[in-house]
């Protein structure tokens, strides 16, 4: 299974511009056909996205994308960052983190069967309430893969993989890929030397049975289709949310896009770098 893209990489502290031309560039180094970058706090959210606006047409045998990482914060499914911030992103990832499971057990009623309902309640909602793209699950919050399952199909996202995050077990991902979720190798990159790095996290998955089909950022996993359907009308450069756009995003569906990410590979002939 070849990965050909890095769904999530951060973006290190500094001069924005600076940090998002180094990921990139290590990301063409590396062959990719597509990259997204994420801030590494809310302060840095805004410069980021528009240095990765800035740069996306300069690179044309690869889409850079921007991405905004949230926590999933409730029982509710309530996400640390305002639906507004999140709607400039090309991609949106939730993360269950560990502090989740105090938080949830604090509001669990009485008559609640357990920490894993109310958790699995918590990331499916999150799911279904928010226009998530990626799920990381830390590997000791267990949830119900089949209920994971069914939100994933439903809603359209993908479960992280992270080579650098604590990560589900293969048993929980064989059990969920039988079940039909879908999911994303990323190597959560904080250097550019690890941008394109999936090692840890592609070998849990072969591990696990998942075929390369089921993995949206293989060479066979469809990336171009999942981002068109996440994502379907481009906009400044991105996969942007057309909803509050009107008649605009009316006349943008009535015609043909001048970069729609099917035609990433027509570009292998103009060169791999950043002009």
């Amino acid at each position: 299974m070849r990965i050909i893209a890095d769904l999530h990489t951060r973006v290190r502290t500094g001069q924005a511009s600076d940090c998002v031309e180094a990921q990139v560039s290590a990301a063409l180094a590396r062959g990719l056909e597509a990259v997204a970058l994420f801030a590494p706090d809310s302060r840095t959210l805004k410069p980021v996205l528009e240095s990765v606006r800035a740069i996306d047409p300069r690179t044309p045998t690869m889409r850079v994308l921007s991405g905004a990482a949230c926590r999933i914060t409730s029982p509710e499914g309530e996400l640390s960052a305002p639906r507004a911030v999140r709607r400039g992103h090309d991609l949106v990832l939730a993360v269950a983190t560990p502090q989740l499971a105090p938080a949830v057990q604090r509001w669990i009623p009485r008559y609640r069967p357990g920490l894993r309902r109310a958790l699995t309640d918590a990331v499916v909602a999150a799911v279904y309430r928010n226009d998530i793209d990626l799920i990381a699950l830390p590997g000791h919050l267990e949830v119900d893969p089949a209920e994971l399952a069914r939100a994933c199909r439903d809603r359209g996202a993908v479960l992280e993989v992270c080579a650098r995050r604590p990560r589900p077990s293969a048993a929980f991902l064989r059990q969920a890929a039988r079940l039909g979720v879908r999911f994303a190798v990323t190597s959560g990159a904080r250097r550019p030397e690890e941008v394109g790095d999936f090692g840890a996290a592609a070998a849990l998955l072969a591990a696990a049975g998942v075929s390369p089909e089921q993995v949206v950022n293989s060479d066979r996993g469809d990336l171009a289709g999942w981002l068109a359907e996440r994502r379907p009308f481009l906009d400044y450069g991105g996969w942007a949310d057309w909803t509050s756009h009107g008649a605009r995003g009316r006349e943008a569906r009535q015609r043909r896009e001048e970069r729609h990410p099917s035609d990433w590979a027509d570009w292998s002939a103009q060169g791999g770098e950043i002009h």
